[in-house]
């Protein structure tokens, strides 16, 4: 499904009320990469799949990116913002970081000359190594599935590492020299994306792949969804 971040705590939370069982839940619900949002919904996110842009694993992880985040971090409660930063801070210094690489190789303010170096060449920013495609959008994309699991509070740890978060990328789409399939649970025998039940009924396992899921193993027991708070 798709929503804006008002719509997408109130679709979590009446999906909870109503005990609402589908296979999976999710999709491009924008707002859940937030991270006072997660704070507020807490375990109500336990399951839900959903997009992000950036996340502390693999090579998105690196030191430049982790530097750059610790001085936000450090800033963030001063200035009353978002206290991670991951979803738009990596991403937005690497939009500056590419505006000031296309002016220093074409020595132009010219737009049509910064255009077609944007177009025509593999770029390396914080967020790491990309281009475009003849469309203007990216090559590859770069957007991450993440599902959430194991939450049990409200607070911010929780979040800061990827402890309640499994995150993959479709077919395998490496970034920066690295495999993508970055981030799962490290148990046996468990599959890493579940379908079923995430707000009541029975589940089984499927991987998102490509942009769809395909059936994996059963999961032999679902997690428990506590009602939505008032």
């Amino acid at each position: 499904m798709g929503s804006y971040p008002l719509d997408s705590v109130g679709l979590v939370r009446a999906a909870n009320e109503l005990k609402l069982s589908v296979k999976m839940f999710g999709g491009g619900m924008v707002g859940l990469q937030a991270t006072a949002l997660k704070m507020q919904l807490g375990p109500l996110l336990n399951g839900i799949v959903n997009f992000d842009q950036w996340l502390p694993v693999g090579s998105l992880a690196s030191p430049d990116a982790l530097e750059l985040l610790k001085k936000y971090q450090s800033r963030a409660a001063a200035e009353g913002v978002d206290p991670l930063g991951y979803y738009t801070v990596p991403s937005a210094y690497a939009q500056i970081q590419l505006l000031g690489q296309a002016v220093a190789a074409t020595g132009s303010l010219d737009q049509g000359k910064i255009a077609e170096y944007l177009r025509t060449t593999t770029h390396q920013t914080m967020v790491g190594s990309f281009k475009f495609g003849s469309d203007g959008e990216w090559a590859q994309s770069r957007l991450l599935f993440v599902q959430f699991h194991g939450i049990t509070g409200n607070t911010v740890d929780q979040f800061r590492e990827m402890n309640t978060q499994d995150c993959d990328r479709p077919g395998g789409v490496q970034i920066g020299g690295a495999d993508l399939s970055v981030h799962r649970r490290p148990q046996v025998g468990r599959p890493v994306w579940r379908e079923g039940r995430h707000f009541g009924g029975q589940v089984t396992g499927a991987r998102v792949a490509a942009g769809v899921s395909r059936l994996a193993e059963p999961v032999s027991r679902p997690p428990t969804w506590p009602l939505a708070s008032s």
